[in-house]
């Protein structure tokens, strides 16, 4: 299993390059980017993925795609539960922006993981892997395994908490 993990700032930056050069503005590229990154995880779960940045690009061009109809059918004709439902789910840009740094901040925190520990708490969290198919592939007991996913979320708890606090 190869995780993508140390190579998604580069991915996000190509999609949203891709996506401002289609036109999107700066607030929509960043939303669809988030978005396709969601859904490439949602699918990474279910099956393996072998260019994860060309179905991350891909699915970010179909989400503006998407977009771009539904803007050009609601200034069409523009009914009020559309209105309250796009009011509704939309999030502010200030939980935008705090869920990307959130987000930078989680990547910062796993890279200071030993690689090990990284690739056992990815295997679980990330890919849904259980501690039997973990324990199997590392050649170690469920035991060392929780023990390992234990500490390295107590660790990147207490470093979240830390960056968080830090000015």
């Amino acid at each position: 299993m190869v995780s993508y993990l140390s190579v998604l700032p580069k991915m996000f930056r190509k999609a949203r390059a891709v996506l401002l050069h289609r036109g999107a503005s700066h607030a929509d590229a960043d939303d669809l980017v988030q978005e396709a990154f969601l859904r490439l995880d949602a699918y990474t779960r279910e099956a393996h993925v072998h260019e994860p940045e060309a179905v991350l690009v891909r699915t970010a061009v179909n989400l503006s795609i998407d977009l771009a109809r539904r803007r050009r059918i609601e200034s069409s004709a523009p009914t009020e539960a559309a209105a309250l439902e796009e009011i509704d789910h939309a999030p502010t840009p200030e939980q935008s922006l705090e869920a990307k740094e959130r987000f930078e901040r989680a990547c910062q925190g796993l890279a200071k993981l030993s690689p090990k520990a990284r690739r056992i708490l990815l295997g679980q969290r990330v890919y849904g892997m259980s501690y039997r198919e973990i324990a199997k592939r590392e050649g170690v007991s469920v035991a060392a395994i929780e023990k390992q996913i234990a500490r390295a979320v107590n660790f990147l708890s207490q470093w979240m908490d830390r960056e968080q606090a830090a000015p």
